[in-house]
């Protein structure tokens, strides 16, 4: 399936999504601003950098596509939605058998069940994101 790299909307100038993954564009101008001499694409949040779209889709869906297998139904990711709270809260309370390093993987888990909950839902937000949705994991507003 061919997804497009999509502008995020009431994002900044770089901001960019494609299937549900924050994209930063860095683009380089002419001296005197007329036209874009290069363009590079960074997605911090799966540590991966490119030089044109077609390497970046190629990057990122080598990535998602690792797990192709599971096929997760609206029931299923409810309940890892909720085991993941679970464990996320387990690990702030300092529950026994959590470990701390932990939080920022689950978080991320988390917005990934949770966007795709919301995608199998038909109720996402327009410009929600999985990194969206982390980024308020992990500073209390979601």
């Amino acid at each position: 399936m061919n997804f497009p790299l999509s502008k995020i909307k009431g994002g900044r100038s770089c901001d960019y999504s494609y299937r549900g993954i924050k994209v930063q564009v860095v683009r380089n101008y002419s001296f005197n601003g007329d036209y874009v001499r290069s363009s590079f694409y960074d997605v911090p949040s799966m540590a991966i950098f490119a030089s044109n779209p077609k390497e970046l889709k190629r990057r990122i869906d080598a990535k998602l596509n690792q797990v192709k297998d599971i096929r997760i139904d609206e029931q299923d990711s409810l309940i890892l939605w909720r085991a993941l709270e679970a464990y996320r809260n387990k690990i702030t309370s300092g529950g026994e058998d959590a470990i701390e390093s932990h939080y920022a993987p689950a978080s991320l888990l988390l917005a990934k069940v949770m966007h795709a909950s919301c995608d199998i839902a038909d109720t996402l937000e327009e410009g929600e994101t999985v990194q969206t949705i982390y980024d308020g994991l992990m500073d209390g507003t979601s």
